[in-house]
């Protein structure tokens, strides 16, 4: 019997069972802000960063805060969209 497996499959298998795969999803998270949000608000953020399900945003601006605040289940839907896993249940703008 052939065995043979992708390297895309074999790798998913490796962080499955290493238990690396959250951070990867994590790390995807953070580096999906600047897809998700763009250049304008990108320039606006000081940091990003993911901790348990909840993806932190320091942000430049209160007057752009209060903005997003409004729209935070819209960010985390398209968050989650861009890496292609549920993993960021909220958004936490400060």
């Amino acid at each position: 019997m052939n065995n043979v497996i992708t390297l895309g499959d074999a790798i998913k298998e490796f962080l499955k069972q290493y238990k690396h795969r959250d951070k990867l999803q994590a790390s995807e998270a953070v580096n999906a802000w600047p897809i998700v949000m763009g250049k304008n608000i990108q320039a606006l953020t000081q940091s990003v960063y993911v901790k348990g399900n909840k993806l932190f945003v320091h942000l430049k601006s209160s007057v752009l805060r209060n903005e997003l605040m409004m729209h935070r289940s819209k960010i985390v839907k398209a968050i989650n969209t861009q890496v292609g896993a549920d993993i960021i249940k909220d958004v936490v703008l400060k």
